[in-house]
């Protein structure tokens, strides 16, 4: 809830974050700007008011980021498994996303033979290099899912 404190505390900013929408709102009455903001967008009446992105830009870059990021943090932990699977004498290898349901980027595909089946991780051109260790993988997918590949990785017992 958009409070007249919450407002006052965001002015720094240079605009406050209004249900999706940068807004500046210069007036001590900040909750019946926000009012008069609001009813003046629904008549269409405000244009651009604020050189702050949208919220939805904002969140649409911010999950971005996010996944990348879950991305990057998955794969640091997928080359020591590699590792480990090569050093417990398991397939490990790179192959590449045949198909066209792919970004070109996004082809790379990191395989494991574990004792539970198959798994394998689509992996961005960018991270590439942390699996240079890697030799070419020479089968096939077997066909699993997400829910599947999570299961036989869970599944493993030393």
């Amino acid at each position: 809830m958009f409070t007249a404190k919450v407002l006052e505390e965001m002015q720094g900013q240079g605009g406050f974050w209004v249900q999706g929408e940068a807004v500046y709102i210069p007036s001590e009455h900040a909750i019946a700007s926000v009012e008069i903001y609001r009813n003046n967008l629904a008549k269409g009446k405000i244009g651009i008011i604020s050189n702050l992105p949208t919220m939805d830009a904002y969140k649409a870059v911010s999950a971005n980021e996010a996944k990348n990021l879950a991305y990057s943090e998955r794969n640091k932990l997928l080359v020591p498994l590699c590792k480990m699977a090569i050093a417990l004498n398991l397939v490990a290898g790179i192959g590449q996303h045949q198909g066209e349901e792919w970004d070109d980027d996004w082809r790379n595909i990191i395989f494991l033979e574990l004792p539970t089946g198959q798994i394998s991780f689509h992996i961005h051109d960018s991270e590439l290099h942390l699996f240079q260790f890697l030799p070419p993988y020479t089968g096939k997918w077997d066909g699993h899912d997400t829910a599947t590949k999570w299961d036989r990785l869970l599944d493993l017992d030393f």
